[in-house]
């Protein structure tokens, strides 16, 4: 009885372990092509975050030079009032 209740076990075990090898390569195949999008998905939000990095740093240097600009007339100004008030 022992001998056959072990052919048993192991003719369950090789028909039930194709199907597991099979869901898990099933499983693996979901998760390669989910992992493949969200990587897609993070590229993607990548390229948006580079690009509006960029364009503030473009503001940021627009207003350092509108600022440079404004203080060199400040400047230019002092020195022409300094001027007159010295004659």
């Amino acid at each position: 009885m022992s001998s056959r209740f072990s052919i048993i076990c192991v003719l369950i075990y090789l028909l039930i372990i194709p199907d597991f090898v099979f869901i898990a390569q099933e499983t693996i195949s979901e998760l390669e092509l989910k992992n493949n999008k969200l990587l897609t998905a993070i590229s993607a939000l990548e390229n948006e975050k580079n690009k509006k990095v960029l364009e503030i740093e473009n503001q940021i240097s627009i207003i350092n030079d509108s600022i440079y600009r404004i203080n060199k007339k400040i400047e230019d100004h002092r020195a022409i009032f300094h001027n007159i008030n010295n004659k």
